[in-house]
């Protein structure tokens, strides 16, 4: 009995890590440098942070300089994410902040958003939606 409850606490991470070997590895903090448009102009960002955690927890930390809205001069917002195909990353933010304008500065529509994954490194993140695309480097 006490063999195969050990081997159980053994085999179980194990297990639970295959699951995850099938998912894009965004783990980390990525720093928002850039979003080109359609066009190829390209506008230089350098205070949006999301951050991945065991590929279920989402964050965004946001330095806000204009505090005329907003008392605090960083915001953070937390969500899920979720990976509805291989190349797709889909960010719900949490139901707390349904009613606040954080969507907004996220540059979301509302309280959830759909990535593709054009490119993924240890060092770069490009994320396309919309025609535009949003290169983040690790930090």
């Amino acid at each position: 009995m006490k063999k195969c409850l050990l081997l159980g606490i053994i085999l179980i991470p194990f297990l639970i890590s295959c699951l995850d070997a099938n998912l894009p590895n965004v783990n980390g903090m990525w720093q928002l440098k850039t979003i080109q448009d359609e066009n190829g102009e390209t506008q230089k960002v350098d205070t949006i942070f999301y951050s991945f955690q065991r590929q279920a927890i989402f964050s965004c930390t946001i330095l806000n300089g204009d505090t005329s809205n907003y008392s605090d001069p960083t915001v953070i917002v937390y969500g899920y994410i979720d990976f509805p195909a291989k190349d797709k990353l889909h960010i719900q933010l949490d139901k707390m902040y349904e009613n606040l304008p954080y969507q907004e500065m996220v540059l979301w529509k509302g309280m959830q958003t759909e990535y593709d994954i054009v490119r993924l490194s240890s060092k770069e993140l490009i994320l396309r939606q919309d025609e535009k695309k949003y290169n983040f480097v690790k930090f």
